[in-house]
């Protein structure tokens, strides 16, 4: 038990964020999606967008360019870009983007974020937007409003033809780089 704590301990203390599955399947689920669009670089890289609802659990929207572990499957791959459109079953209510990192090697960059607060509705999907590296491998992020593309996709990855999308696609800028750091693996 004292292990448990003193990893619970150590998990807060270095800033890793505790996520949850909320996924819901009941007959009320709504649904959000968005899109990453990475820059080809040689940088490999995990994506992580993290959100929370009400009762302050969070999940997040998470995008693996490549590594040693695979990478996330992908809906656009060209000279230039790579990428996903992601997607939540969720309990409506009222939710938020909190906070978004790339994790590339041994290093973490930390992005500045003001809250973006956003609702899932019964039985329709909310979009987020597209979150576009456009300068390849610096984590220079920012949103896009690719509704219609992204829109298209989600409706056949969930199989549902007649979906009713909401946007609500943050600003461009709300995503600023804010400081680098070595994580430390030992």
């Amino acid at each position: 038990m004292k292990k448990i704590l003193s990893l619970i301990c150590l998990l807060f203390l270095s800033g890793c964020v505790i996520t949850s599955d909320l996924t819901y399947e009941g007959h009320d689920k709504g649904y959000i999606f968005m899109s990453y669009m990475i820059a080809d670089s040689h940088y490999a890289g995990d994506y992580k967008l993290y959100f929370e609802n009400e009762q302050g659990q969070t999940s997040l929207f998470f995008y693996r360019k490549a590594g040693a572990w695979g990478k996330t499957k992908r809906d656009f791959d060209s000279d230039n870009f790579n990428g996903a459109v992601l997607y939540h079953k969720l309990k409506p209510g009222k939710y938020k983007l909190t906070k978004f990192e790339i994790e590339r090697g041994n290093q973490k960059i930390h992005f500045a974020i003001s809250p973006f607060d956003f609702n899932v509705y019964d039985n329709k999907a909310t979009y987020l937007g597209e979150l576009k590296e456009f300068v390849g491998g610096t984590g220079f992020m920012e949103f896009n409003n690719q509704q219609k593309r992204d829109e298209k996709l989600v409706k056949e990855k969930l199989n549902i033809s007649n979906l009713i999308v909401i946007p609500e696609v943050p600003s461009k800028h709300l995503l600023k780089p804010k400081k680098l750091t070595e994580v430390k693996l030992y």
